[in-house]
């Protein structure tokens, strides 16, 4: 669980990733709301996986969004989080946004 002050500086970082790539946008034209016959928990790994390329794909654009955020979450300066393994700070990233609670408190803050 992520503290509230560090949730709180990574919301603007968090919001420029939501505008930079459109989020809403691609969320709207390629995520398909579940029916009944659906398996939902098929469909959310499927959705998942098609949003973690989509972001991979665009980090170009957000690679200072992005580090920002890993700096924060591990109470480094941007700086250190250059130099560290590609695997941790990718790991820091992928585990701030399976945070359940900062994932819904990121939602409820750019609606």
């Amino acid at each position: 669980m992520i503290q509230t002050e560090k949730a709180l500086d990574m919301l603007p970082h968090a919001a420029e990733i939501y505008e930079k790539l459109d989020l809403q946008n691609y969320i709207q034209k390629n995520f398909k709301q579940a029916s009944k016959d659906d398996n939902v928990d098929e469909l959310r790994v499927k959705s998942g996986v098609s949003l973690m390329l989509y972001v991979v794909k665009n980090s170009k654009k957000i690679k200072t969004e992005m580090l920002e955020i890993v700096a924060i979450a591990q109470e480094n300066t941007m700086e250190e989080v250059k130099k560290q393994p590609l695997t941790k700070t990718i790991e820091t990233f992928k585990n701030v946004f399976a945070d359940s609670e900062l994932v819904a408190f990121f939602k409820e803050a750019m609606k």
